[in-house]
């Protein structure tokens, strides 16, 4: 076995599960049901909350910052499955950081894949 691959023992067992049973616990954003188009009051509140620029929820949904911008104010509407992609996002990276904290880990980044 080479000296640079991961063996899991008891204590890293118990703390992923430990991690996992903790960050599995209710995610504190409050974002309404799927399935139909947010009010721009909506869409502003969820991103405030997420702690995220305008430029970088854009991205989340691979849109441009001004159509974003434009959902806000209520110049656009945006579609539902923009709205669902977005509320899955960042359920996922809330999930992903609140188990990076249980761990003892930094946060920040983003889940593997998620990008």
């Amino acid at each position: 076995m080479n000296d640079d691959q991961f063996t899991p023992t008891l204590d890293t067992l118990e703390q992923h599960e430990r991690a996992t049973e903790d960050a599995s616990a209710e995610i504190p954003l409050r974002l309404p049901l799927y399935g139909r188009a947010p009010d721009p009051e909506v869409i502003r509140e969820a991103r405030l909350q997420a702690g995220i620029t305008q430029d970088a929820a854009a991205r989340l949904v691979y849109a441009t910052p001004g159509a974003w911008s434009h959902w806000e104010l209520g110049r656009a509407q945006m579609m539902a499955a923009v709205w669902e992609l977005f509320c899955c996002k960042i359920a996922r990276q809330a999930w992903y950081d609140r188990k990076m904290i249980v761990m003892g880990l930094p946060v920040g980044g983003p889940p593997a894949g998620a990008r």
